[in-house]
């Protein structure tokens, strides 16, 4: 596969999890409040994610994936730190408020950022963008 042609997957994946994200996140922080500080660091997320993919989009027939990868950069980090606070919880012997299944989602979710950040880096350190 071409390096456009990942960059094109790897676009068209982010606009499948941004119907799914946005959503449920914004559900997910009604509670806490969408002025959280923890829903503004995932809101930052998603427009870096939506930038990215506009960007990407608008660069044919070049590649861009700068702006994806950062917010694919940024979402991971913010998933190592959500995965953490889980396993502090479990640690100090307390439940998580949807069990096991949080735990599995938010470090999948966690893991999947990391490697796409991973696939999006190795397409800017190469340096030729345009294949």
């Amino acid at each position: 596969m071409t390096r456009r042609g990942l960059e094109t997957v790897l676009c068209w994946y982010t606009v499948v999890l941004l119907a799914l994200y946005l959503p449920l996140e914004t559900w997910a922080s009604l509670p806490a409040g969408l002025l959280s500080p923890y829903y503004i660091v995932d809101l930052v997320g998603m427009a870096l994610l939506a930038l990215g993919v506009a960007a990407s989009f608008n660069a044919r027939p070049y590649s861009n994936p700068a702006i994806l990868c950062a917010g694919y950069a940024w979402c991971a980090a913010n998933g190592w730190r959500a995965t953490a606070d889980r396993l502090s919880l479990i640690n100090r012997g307390e439940p998580l408020p949807l069990g096991g299944i949080e735990l599995a989602v938010v470090g999948g979710s966690t893991l999947a950022a990391i490697f796409v950040t991973a696939a999006l880096a190795w397409q800017l350190w190469d340096g030729n963008t345009e294949r």
